[in-house]
């Protein structure tokens, strides 16, 4: 089933109309969509081979880019109409990200890597340091890494701290851009099965791209980029 693009914009947590998105000089679009909604707490698998825009949308989703054109509602909220500082502070009170690359402080431990992301939203410590503890637990990391150094973890160890610190804000929607690719296949589906499940529990909306289709079932709602990017490029991204 594919994500739809006919839900009233005030039960959808993401609402694209119209974007267009080119590099600077560029008279070219790279993005180009013409409408799409994402209902509130719907699970969508966004797939795509590389190049063909996945990473773009989700900057544009999270605010770090601009649209050149049209707008982008997330909860009702346009991102056109906040300037840098709000996008921040709205990314922040609203949006987990994932990273391919996990994106940790090397050197910070455990604890301060996620309190780095709750202080953006305001978040005291003392709350953070609790509710750390109940996401460790839910993502079967024991609280002693809590003070380890984040280049001391393992590969999946880093992969499971990158979705407590993109979660410990209780954020309204969750992005992750293919966080899969350095897993076998067993680490993989129990990755899967854990994230469905912390999605779930949260009622969490969650917009997942990755350009392996075997995560396909995971997901009842489904689209491609190249049938959401009319753009129609290739590019690096």
């Amino acid at each position: 089933m594919s994500s739809s693009v006919n839900k009233p914009l005030n039960k959808s947590a993401v609402a694209l109309s119209h974007v267009v998105y080119r590099y600077p000089k560029s008279k070219a679009p790279i993005l180009h969509i013409e409408n799409w909604q994402v209902g509130s707490g719907e699970h969508v698998f966004v797939h795509g081979r590389s190049g063909s825009g996945k990473s773009t949308l989700l900057n544009l989703l999270a605010g770090i880019l601009t649209a050149n054109e049209g707008n982008i509602h997330l909860f009702g909220q346009s991102l056109l109409a906040l300037n840098a500082r709000q996008r921040d502070a709205f990314r922040a009170n609203n949006i987990g990200m994932v990273f391919q690359q996990f994106n940790l402080v090397p050197y910070l431990s455990v604890l301060e890597n996620i309190q780095l992301a709750a202080h953006f939203a305001g978040t005291t410590n003392e709350v953070v340091r609790q509710r750390c503890h109940s996401l460790l637990a839910g993502l079967s990391l024991e609280p002693q890494l809590m003070n380890r150094r984040a280049d001391t973890l393992s590969v999946g160890q880093q992969q499971r701290v990158a979705i407590a610190r993109a979660l410990i804000n209780n954020p309204r929607l969750l992005i992750i851009d293919e966080p899969t690719s350095a897993l076998d296949s067993e680490a993989k589906s129990g990755f899967m099965t854990m994230l469905m499940q912390l999605a779930n529990e949260n009622e969490t909306t969650l917009i997942f791209v990755s350009h392996d289709e075997t995560l396909l079932p995971f997901f009842s709602h489904k689209i491609s980029m190249s049938e959401l990017n009319l753009a129609g490029v290739s590019y690096v991204d």
